[in-house]
């Protein structure tokens, strides 16, 4: 298998969308679409081409397979850049105006709540995703490896996400990767993975 895993690009919406949706379709339609699916892609489109924020390409890796975007996983930790949040509100705000970006951080607040931010020794991954015609051929298991490594070279000594409790599929992939459950946040697991 020959794979490349690089930074996310702005032209590489064109795929990474679908495959944002694939790994949490039901909840960014309920935050960023408030049920409709095609009003969440367009901003997710306009979101991953900013590069900046929580959406942008900035935060994303890719993973091709010759040549082609076949994965993505979102990456961040707690030394991001001062603007960041700034970034998220300030997309969100231009794609759908003052009054619904505020109804949006309204409908995200309860999964912010639940949701574990990472600590100064952890990288968080999110929104983990492979196409389905690339499935079975370790490009998950490479992102997952990729991200350990860049852990790290920043000098944190374990991974950390939150996965749906009813997303058995990847909660069996994390654990077949070293990630071990540690609590349960509303609907979600946390799950830790130790580099060290």
């Amino acid at each position: 298998m020959n794979h490349v895993v690089r930074l996310g690009r702005a032209e590489d919406h064109v795929v990474t969308v679908d495959l944002l949706m694939l790994a949490a379709g039901d909840l960014l339609v309920s935050i960023f679409g408030n049920g409709d699916e095609s009003k969440t892609r367009e901003f997710l489109h306009h979101a991953w081409q900013q590069g900046k924020g929580q959406y942008g390409y900035d935060h994303h890796y890719v993973i091709e397979l010759e040549q082609a975007v076949k994965g993505v996983v979102t990456v961040w930790h707690n030394q991001l850049d001062v603007d960041f949040d700034r970034f998220t509100l300030s997309i969100i705000t231009d794609f759908f105006g003052l009054d619904e970006a505020l109804e949006i951080v309204k409908r995200s607040q309860f999964y912010c709540a639940a949701l574990t931010p990472p600590g100064e020794n952890e990288i968080a991954l999110g929104h983990l995703a492979v196409s389905p015609d690339a499935r079975g051929v370790g490009l998950a298991k490479a992102l997952v490896d990729y991200c350990a490594m860049l852990a790290e070279s920043l000098g944190k000594d374990r991974l950390v996400l939150d996965v749906t409790e009813t997303n058995d599929h990847a909660s069996h992939f994390y654990a077949a990767n070293g990630f071990i459950k540690k609590m349960k946040m509303g609907p979600f697991y946390h799950m830790v993975k130790l580099l060290h």
